[in-house]
């Protein structure tokens, strides 16, 4: 059977069908595969269906796709399971077992990282936030953002559950027992070879963040955790996931740049905005090069704001002599 005669077929699905065929099926073909099946398809229609609205659906399929996922750590599932009672709401993981008393018990016993806001007791951390009138529940966004960046591909630790009893919520997740904050990590490492292998993996595991929109409000490296050869995201309450403009995306930049400014020299800064940007990049290579002066000059004159107004000298002779 030939190709014409293997894929044509009615035009009964629409664009967004296409989108979701495609989604389904882009991991096992390559382009060209695609484009000649819409060039068959397109045959029989007067207006035709081109490959880059197929991938704007397929990434419109792709968003819900990951929202379901997202959604499903508030359902009982095979994963997890929800317990609801008289002043008492629970989401946790099913092999995950733990009832009130135990959180009390680790909290009066365990060790205090945070204000009392954040306790390690054994190989769990707990986080506490007391719900104020106008206060969103901090542990229960720490809860589903966990889950949101799990599906998305980005390490944090892994969430145990959520619970709310007493006017206080409780978000359990992995105690990453030896991580190192990265502000502490980066100078620990006097190789030259090792740094800018660090400071790559660095640089792509932002740009794979700012790929899939997350908006991390308080990008600085103490919420960064190094751990077994990996970058770690915390912090977990203050994520959002939105269109996210190309301004955030160098404040970010701009919020590690100046908490690390006294533990990376300057041409390691460049070969880390090397690598966020052009590095292993080569399908938009062209993207990135057009309008390359424009974006460079708001990478900087950013950068110096928030420096400054950390308290951070970005003169030339003071980034030499603070690195």
């Amino acid at each position: 059977m030939d190709f014409k005669e293997r894929y044509s077929f009615p035009r009964l699905y629409d664009l967004s069908h296409l989108g979701k065929l495609y989604f389904s099926l882009k991991s096992r073909l390559h382009q060209g595969w695609f484009e000649e099946f819409l060039q068959t398809y397109n045959a029989k229609f007067r207006n035709d269906i081109n490959y880059y609205q197929v991938r704007k659906a397929s990434e419109i399929h792709y968003q819900k796709h990951l929202k379901s996922r997202t959604k499903r750590c508030l359902k009982n599932s095979s994963e997890f399971e929800v317990l609801k009672g008289k002043g008492q709401k629970i989401f946790k993981r099913k092999d995950f077992e733990c009832e009130e008393k135990d959180i009390l018990d680790a909290i009066k016993n365990g060790i205090n990282l945070k204000e009392n806001k954040v306790i390690a007791y054994k190989n769990i951390c707990i986080k506490i936030h007391e719900k104020g009138r106008f206060h969103k529940d901090r542990c229960f966004d720490s809860w589903v953002n966990s889950r949101a960046l799990h599906v998305r591909g980005i390490e944090v630790p892994r969430a145990l559950g959520y619970f709310k009893f007493k006017n206080k919520s409780y978000f359990i997740s992995d105690y990453l027992k030896g991580g190192i904050p990265l502000y502490k990590y980066l100078p620990t490492i006097t190789e030259q070879k090792d740094k800018r292998k660090i400071i790559k993996q660095l640089a792509l595991w932002i740009r794979k963040i700012h790929h899939h929109q997350i908006w991390q409000k308080d990008f600085n490296s103490t919420n960064v955790l190094c751990f077994n050869n990996q970058f770690i995201l915390l912090d977990l309450d203050n994520i959002k996931y939105e269109n996210l403009a190309e301004e955030k995306k160098i404040y970010n930049l701009g919020q590690i740049n100046a908490s690390v400014a006294d533990t990376i020299k300057i041409k390691d800064r460049i070969r880390f905005f090397y690598y966020y940007f052009h590095g292993d990049l080569p399908e938009r290579k062209k993207l990135l090069l057009k309008g390359e002066n424009k974006r460079q000059d708001k990478v900087v004159s950013l950068l110096k704001k928030i420096a400054n107004k950390l308290g951070v000298d970005t003169d030339d002779n003071g980034d030499e002599q603070s690195n």
